[in-house]
């Protein structure tokens, strides 16, 4: 991994441990049997997308979850994208300046 300084490997640590927290402990509610996270860099930003099979429902403007996840990610300057139809899968896309 090109060096990026601390606060990118920590910040790439958050959306999948994040969102783990969320699909693990809860199978009975997502329905989930399978979760992808994949790992990019673009010249400009760390990419980390995370996908489930699911039954989706997550909103990142209720409670506090993925809330708090989009603010520590947008106060290092990147956005979180959350799809998450209900009766769909869930796909969470993190996108982090590294410059």
């Amino acid at each position: 991994m090109t060096a990026v300084g601390i606060t990118g490997p920590v910040l790439l640590f958050w959306p999948p441990s994040s969102s783990f927290a969320r699909l693990l402990p809860l199978p009975d509610m997502t329905k989930a049997t399978l979760a992808v996270v994949e790992l990019d860099r673009s010249q400009a930003a760390l990419i980390v997308e995370l996908r489930d099979d699911g039954i989706g429902g997550a909103a990142a403007d209720t409670g506090s979850g993925l809330r708090g996840l989009a603010d520590r990610v947008e106060a290092h300057g990147g956005r979180l994208q959350v799809s998450s139809p209900v009766g769909r899968r869930t796909r969470l896309l993190a996108e982090i300046p590294c410059g």
